[in-house]
């Protein structure tokens, strides 16, 4: 027998759900959408620092320095930077970054560690280990990383050059916890990848010297479908970014009997990059290229009782204005 009054209450309550689970779908689908957009940002972060450092496989293969050990730190940032003396088999190289203020505070480690063997007389192949760590704290959210790759590299010199080449292809996983408002934490993983070939160097023909420097690279990282904490969906989404680059600098000595020596020199570089997201991460990284450029032509006259004498025009473009800025320079050295 019903009990007097429950139909009210049963009633009431379902009234209740009802006019609560609208707000409450919403609330976790805006909140999938914003960890997702977490999760793409500091991916893309982390591809940045990762572009930036990469050890110089060609200088730490050939290279005749000696190991360095730098480091500044003050009360609110610090830097600490490690490198293994170039030229040995096995080598290391470290470096940390962390800065904090009132309300936010940013941390990253990068370490890479690695073998080569000669494979040949003028290039060597090796492999190498990377890790990194990664935190961004903006009270009250916070998203911390970690990640590692691993993969083969190769290195070599062109015979009858002052040319070098670098080869390597890396992959690996990373692991994400993100905590939008103070919540508790989204986890997540990502597969990512790394592949970047550079050669660079000088070659001399007769009296003209060429210095060409090409860098080539693409980092992905890909998140694959997941939950929140709240049971919305986050779709998989794909982080990339892909550079070139390609330059060469060119350097003329001219002796001119009556008049000293004259030096022609000059460069033309071009850079371009494409950054994209996919799924949720493209609508705060939608598909972005750019384009810039660099041309430089200079003469130095240099006399014995005159001093030296530079000139330089320089001209900077960007996508859609070749003749961004341009910049003549013009400057006289005399020692008494």
């Amino acid at each position: 027998m019903p009990l007097p009054g429950l139909s009210r209450v049963i009633s009431t309550v379902t009234l209740l759900l009802s006019a609560l689970s609208p707000a409450y779908a919403s609330e976790s689908i805006a909140t999938a959408a914003q960890n997702a957009a977490t999760l793409a940002r500091f991916e893309k972060m982390r591809h940045q620092r990762q572009i930036t450092q990469q050890p110089d496989l060609i200088r730490l293969a050939f290279g005749s320095d000696q190991s360095h050990f730098d480091a500044a730190v003050n009360d609110s940032s610090g830097t600490v930077d490690f490198g293994t003396r170039p030229g040995k088999p096995v080598w290391s190289v470290l470096t940390t970054h962390w800065a904090r203020s009132d309300t936010t505070s940013t941390r990253y480690a990068f370490a890479a560690a690695g073998r080569h063997v000669p494979m040949g007389k003028h290039w060597k192949g090796g492999a190498m280990v990377q890790i990194e760590h990664a935190l961004r704290d903006v009270s009250p959210s916070q998203t911390q990383g970690d990640g590692w790759m691993l993969g083969p590299y190769l290195v070599g010199q062109i015979p009858g050059t002052e040319l070098s080449w670098s080869m390597q292809a890396l992959t690996g996983q990373g692991r994400v916890a993100t905590s939008p408002l103070g919540q508790q934490a989204t986890r997540a993983t990502s597969n990512r990848t790394f592949v970047r070939g550079r050669i660079e160097g000088s070659l001399e023909l007769g009296a003209l010297e060429l210095t060409p420097n090409i860098l080539a690279l693409q980092v992905s990282g890909r998140t694959p479908k997941m939950r929140n904490r709240a049971g919305a969906i986050i779709p998989a989404q794909r982080v990339q970014i892909s550079q070139l680059s390609a330059g060469l600098d060119f350097d003329r000595s001219v002796p001119v009997r009556a008049l000293g020596a004259i030096t022609v020199k000059g460069g033309l570089s071009l850079n371009a990059q494409r950054s994209q997201g996919t799924a949720l991460a493209a609508t705060i990284m939608p598909r972005s290229d750019g384009y810039s450029s660099r041309f430089e032509i200079g003469l130095d006259y240099e006399d014995d009782t005159f001093g030296i004498l530079r000139t330089e025009l320089g001209i900077d473009g960007a996508e859609g204005a070749p003749l961004d800025t341009v910049g003549l320079s013009l400057s006289w050295e005399y020692q008494l």
